[in-house]
Parts: structure tokens; C-alpha cells; sequence
């Protein structure tokens, strides 16, 4: 046999053990892929090849599933263990991992949920709410991971006109939504669902009531707080760093009402928004 590289070995187990149609199916994909054999890599041992190769694949499914069950604690309690591992070990096999990091593992879990779901046309409105809620608290949960692992603000000093948050409302100050914040629009109202199920306890059945939803961390500490619609607008035009004038003309353009009434709401809620660390002031940033 020609010598094998340690890339071309770690490859060849890969295909052969993480296969989406199971290990006999990877055995023959790896073949065909590599023109290697279990034999040609792997030594003969009292357990034989195809059981001990057996373990490993069954084994790194199983870690798989238990990081899967971190991520979505919530949902596995929605489901139950035996239909969460049913959905996620799909997952898994439709998409294997491409990334160093496990952080990355469910990335697309709530797409894949979304992407599986059954046809609703001919069903119940109850029963079509009952097979979005999974994929909407799929989507909240991968947010908050998001939000607890990304970049935050804990390090940086505090901006100095934060300190005076009441007085940035009467100028046009540059304003930016926070970089661990996520906005999102969500079918349910998920602020008790989460808290339900974040309890171990499963939610009443209730009907889909769209809502808005902004979840970000403020000193270590993750936030969610359920939000009008103008405030939806205003902060989706705070991503993008600009001027508190203008995302106020851009949120009071989406309602179609006058600025005027979104920035006299703007005076009340924005120095509460400064303080907790959703939005901050540029100023002094070089912000230009």
C-alpha cells in the first residue's frame, strides 16, 4: 500500500464514521472517495474492525446529540428527549460539522427545523401553531447562545455621555445598537414561553400572537425584553451606527406617523436603553 498521509487517514475516518446514511454506507463512500480500505488503515484486534469503528461512529453521535441538548435545553423539554434527539440526530446527519468549534453545531438547527416541517395546508390552525412553536424557540435559544459567546462590551469604559443618557435625546447624537444585541420577530410571545421552559416546565398551549423581541448581554448578564413595533424599527436603524435623528425619522417613516411622536417616546425610553447597555453613544468615538 502507498503511504498515507495523516490528513488523507483523519479524512478517510471522518467520511467512513460520520456518515449520514450510517457506517456501512461511509465505509463504501470512503472507498470511493479515497481508494482505501478499513483493512488497509485500521489493525486487526479481538473486537474486529467493523464493531470497533462501529463505536466511534456511534460515539461521536452521541457527543453530538449531548452538545445539541446544551444549546437547547428549552426545546428538549418542549419536545421530550426521545423526539429532540430524533430531530437533532437528523440534523447532525444532513449536515455534518465542518468547523473546528462545536459552537458552530447548531447554527442552522431552526432552518433545518423549518426546512422538515410537514405541510400545514390541510391542518388546524392549533396544529400549525403547534409545529412552529419548536422552530421559534429553536431560533430564540440559538440566540442567546450567540449572545452569551460573542464579543461584548464588559471591557470598554463606560461612554461619558452615558452618564447623562436624558440629555442625548435632545441632540442628534451618533447612536449604535449594541454588538451582542439580536432583534428578531418572533409568532409567539416567547418572553413567558422561555421563562417556562427555562423552569423545566412546559408552556400552556397558546395561540400565535406575534411579537417583537431584542435579546443582548449587559455586564455578563443576558437581557430580553419584548418591544413595540416603532422600537423594533428604531433599533433595527441602530445596527447600522448613524444619528439619533435619523433612525428616529426612519422608525416614524416605517409607522408612518411624524418624528415628533417618536422622538417625545424616544425622551422616556432611550436613557433606559443607554443605562442598561442596549444602545450606546458614539460620541467621542470618532464617529463622523
Amino acid at each position: 500500500m502507498k503511504d498515507v498521509t495523516m490528513k488523507t487517514t483523519q479524512q478517510w475516518f471522518v467520511e467512513a464514521t460520520a456518515h449520514k446514511n450510517g457506517l456501512r454506507q461511509g465505509l463504501h463512500s470512503a472507498w470511493h472517495k479515497f481508494a482505501l480500505s478499513a483493512d488497509q488503515l485500521i489493525k486487526p484486534g479481538h473486537l474486529g474492525i467493523p464493531l470497533r469503528l462501529n463505536i466511534y461512529a456511534n460515539g461521536y453521535t452521541a457527543r453530538l446529540l449531548e452538545c445539541m441538548r446544551a444549546d437547547y435545553p428549552g426545546l428538549c423539554c418542549l419536545l421530550g428527549d426521545e423526539l429532540f434527539d430524533t430531530f437533532a440526530r437528523a440534523y447532525i446527519m444532513e449536515t455534518p460539522s465542518k468547523s473546528y468549534t462545536l459552537f458552530d453545531l447548531g447554527q442552522g438547527f431552526a432552518a433545518f427545523l423549518l426546512r422538515t416541517k410537514p405541510d400545514v395546508v390541510q391542518l388546524t390552525d392549533e396544529m400549525a401553531a403547534q409545529l412552529l412553536l419548536p422552530i421559534e424557540v429553536a431560533r430564540l435559544e440559538r440566540s442567546r447562545v450567540e449572545v452569551i459567546r460573542c464579543k461584548g462590551h464588559e471591557a470598554e469604559p463606560p461612554c461619558e455621555a452615558q452618564a447623562h443618557s436624558d440629555l442625548l435625546i435632545m441632540t442628534d447624537c451618533p447612536l449604535k445598537l449594541s454588538d451582542t444585541a439580536r432583534l428578531h420577530r418572533f409568532a409567539f410571545e416567547m418572553t413567558d414561553i422561555i421563562h417556562q421552559l427555562d423552569s423545566k416546565n412546559k408552556p400552556n398551549p397558546s395561540p400565535a400572537r406575534s411579537c417583537n423581541l431584542v435579546i443582548w448581554r449587559h455586564n455578563f448578564r443576558i437581557q430580553m425584553l419584548q418591544i413595540e413595533d416603532w422600537q423594533y424599527n428604531f433599533l433595527s436603524c441602530c445596527q447600522e451606527q448613524g444619528t439619533l435623528l435619523h433612525s428616529a425619522h426612519s422608525a416614524a417613516d416605517k409607522r408612518e406617523v411624524p418624528v415628533s411622536e417618536i422622538l417625545a417616546k424616544l425622551y422616556v425610553w432611550l436613557p433606559v436603553m443607554l443605562q442598561n447597555g442596549l444602545v450606546r453613544s458614539m460620541v467621542g468615538s470618532g464617529f463622523r
